[in-house]
């Protein structure tokens, strides 16, 4: 989307009372796909964010993939590949995750808490999110704010829901959006022992532990992940959890092989694998019913009949059907269907680093900046040029039409890189002892694989960059030029500074010489 004027502008801040008319013009081959919108007022974005200012924004499409003379194809939208014998799409989900953070104060403006710590709300009282004093960040222990809040993950508004209506056997589109401020997610499905169907949590976390220890006791239920932040994967990956980590999008294809309750399991991931940097227990999230016999077929088996069923049902005879049949029968490939071309390194014009720092001075509050990335004396990587957010201030200057390739770390702790406008490819995720974690998983000791795996040339616009790990992506800017944006989507990092402004600009413009100030705008 264009950044500039009432279309996609987070640099305008819409006042109390004032009435604005954003405009989104969605050009013809936009990708369909998963994305969502939130408020992006600089010093307040995490306070909006966690009082639930978040929601889909679902870009359907009919495009059907077109042959090319070379014999090559025109991509089409998934949407045309996802539907049933009947021409109907898939069922779809939409499910929001979202941390709410409210807390009830007291006549002196202190939070209410409970003997063990956790924050408490009395009959009547209405709970808030008044301020960053308290409710974000670290506590004086070391932890987070929001793991000793005794808050909880909600889906669609709700802590522990039932999502209803499944069908044994049947493929459905569940489109996860993480539009949480705080918590990583590893999402898991796992059918409940039937003799536990009448039996419930009890309160507190170590009860949702045992809980899931004694009653979720199937074998995690296999996921087939289509796209990653909105854009089509080149072909179907097959998981038995997905990572989220806030501003992270995931369509999924879900096959209930049979019926019966199923648990919705964030699953353990160890403390850098999280925004956290905390470890924690196995958390319940809620619950799926599913009605109907059962499918008598392998979930695999299952979404694969379903696709090839639709792609003769749908594909136009000729090259494009075959070729998307052949894809599928190659490890459920769907390359006619992914919306951006891979970026060669022969297309790369220029090189690009980022680097996000906490700097701590004694005695002072943390900084929280962006900058560069540069080459100790030790020869290992160390932050240059870096500072917090400056309002009136240009960090990075692009030209439309170039293809840039950047290098991406975390020096302090690891933040989920996100930039405005245009998606990146991923290249390559390293970790601190230069090995490729991209490719096909391997699970560790404990059979946590890496949140990175079977990302290696997928594209996205948001990526967790785990501390001393080091990712390549590559990206075009192709058709808007204007101002706007790059941070941390740990919002309330972005709102401490870990944000830069962004323009692109015309050839023969981005290196004229000084450029133009950032306009005075109170965002």
């Amino acid at each position: 989307m264009s950044p500039s004027g009432n279309s996609d502008n987070v640099l305008l801040k819409i006042d109390p009372g004032v009435d604005f008319q954003y405009e989104y013009n969605v050009p013809a081959d936009h990708p369909a796909g998963t994305f969502w919108y939130h408020p992006h007022l600089h010093g307040a974005t995490a306070l909006q964010v966690a009082s639930g200012m978040a929601g889909p924004l679902i870009i359907r499409g009919d495009r059907l993939p077109q042959a090319r003379d070379d014999g090559s194809l025109i991509p089409g939208d998934l949407d045309t590949l996802l539907t049933a014998p009947n021409g109907e799409a898939f069922r779809e989900r939409v499910l929001v995750f979202q941390q709410i953070a409210y807390t009830c104060r007291d006549q002196d403006g202190n939070i209410k808490k409970d003997a063990d710590g956790k924050w408490l709300c009395d009959k009547g009282d209405v709970g808030g999110i008044e301020s960053y004093e308290g409710q974000f960040g670290i506590t004086p222990t070391g932890g987070t704010q929001w793991n000793a809040s005794g808050r909880r993950t909600a889906i669609n508004g709700l802590v522990e829901p039932y999502v209803v209506g499944a069908r044994a056997g049947s493929v459905e589109r569940w489109r996860f959006i993480h539009a949480g401020v705080r918590d990583s997610i590893r999402l898991s499905f796992r059918k409940l022992d039937a003799a536990q169907a009448s039996s419930k949590p009890g309160k507190g976390r170590k009860a949702r532990e045992q809980f899931i220890q004694q009653a979720c006791t199937g074998a995690p239920l296999a996921q087939f992940a289509v796209a990653g932040d909105g854009l089509t994967r080149g072909a179907v990956s097959r998981r038995d959890s997905t990572v989220f980590q806030p501003g992270y999008r995931e369509d999924l294809l879900m096959v209930f092989p049979e019926p019966g309750t199923y648990c919705i399991v964030d699953e353990t991931l160890r403390p850098e694998q999280s925004v956290n940097n905390e470890s924690y227990p196995r958390e319940l999230l809620g619950y799926v019913t599913v009605d109907g016999p059962a499918a008598g077929k392998a979930p695999e088996a299952v979404l694969t009949q379903a696709l090839e069923t639709a792609a003769k049902a749908r594909m136009p005879q000729g090259k494009v059907r075959d070729k998307v049949l052949a894809d599928l029968a190659d490890g459920l490939k769907l390359s006619a269907f992914a919306p951006h071309a891979d970026i060669a390194a022969s297309e790369v014009t220029n090189h690009r680093s980022l680097g996000f720092q906490i700097v701590l001075p004694p005695g002072q509050a943390p900084l929280f900046e962006v900058g560069e990335i540069g080459t100790g004396d030790d020869g290992k990587p160390v932050p240059v040029n870096s500072s917090p957010y400056e309002p009136g201030r240009l960090d990075r200057l692009l030209e439309l039409g170039a293809v840039d390739e950047w290098e991406l770390t975390a020096f302090a702790f690891g933040h989920p890189f996100h930039i405005h406008v245009n998606p990146f490819q991923i290249v390559s995720v390293k970790d601190p002892e230069g090995n490729e974690v991209s490719g096909a998983p391997v699970p560790d000791a404990n059979g946590i694989p890496s949140q990175y795996a079977n990302l290696q040339g997928t594209w996205r616009d948001t990526l967790f960059l785990q501390q001393g790990y080091t990712a390549t992506v590559r990206s075009r800017y192709r058709r808007y030029i204007g101002d706007f944006v790059l941070h941390c989507h740990i919002l309330d990092h972005e709102d401490e500074g870990m944000m830069q402004n962004v323009r692109i600009a015309l050839p023969g413009t981005a290196n004229s010489g000084m450029p133009t100030p950032m306009p005075m705008a109170h965002h």
